[in-house]
C-alpha cells in the first residue's frame, strides 16, 4: 500500500481555536489543578487543514523562573517529588534534574550549577 504525503504544520492557535482548546483540556484532565492563565503558550498541530493536538508550554516558563530564583537564592541541592510515571520527568531531566526512584514515586534531584 503507498504511503501518501502527510502535511504536518505547527503553529499558534488562531483566536477562534483557543475556546475549543480549553474544553479539550478540561474534558481530558477534569481533575487537574492546572487552569488556564492569560499568558500560556499553546502550540497546535494540523494535519492537512485539520487539528490533531496541542501543547501547553506554561510548565517550562514557570520552571525555569523557579530554578532562576532557587539558584540566586544559593540552594545547593533541589528536591522534586512526583509520580513515577509522570511524563512531565523528562522535562525535569533535561533541567538537570537526576532520578532517583522510591516506590511508586520518583524523587529528582538537582544540584545547583557551578
Amino acid at each position: 500500500m503507498p504511503i501518501l504525503p502527510i502535511s504536518i504544520i505547527i503553529r499558534k492557535p488562531q483566536k477562534q481555536e483557543e475556546e475549543s482548546l480549553f474544553e479539550i483540556m478540561q474534558s481530558l484532565f477534569p481533575n487537574s489543578r492546572v487552569k488556564h492563565k492569560r499568558g500560556d503558550i499553546y502550540l497546535v498541530a494540523e494535519i492537512d487543514g485539520k487539528l490533531a493536538g496541542f501543547c501547553h508550554y506554561r510548565m517550562r516558563k514557570l520552571l525555569s523562573r523557579a530554578l532562576d530564583e532557587i539558584d540566586s537564592a544559593g540552594m545547593q541541592t533541589t528536591l522534586l517529588k512526583v509520580r513515577a510515571l509522570n511524563p512531565a520527568s523528562n522535562l525535569y531531566v533535561k533541567f538537570g534534574f537526576f532520578e532517583k526512584y522510591s516506590s511508586e514515586t520518583l524523587l529528582l534531584v538537582r544540584k545547583r550549577p557551578s
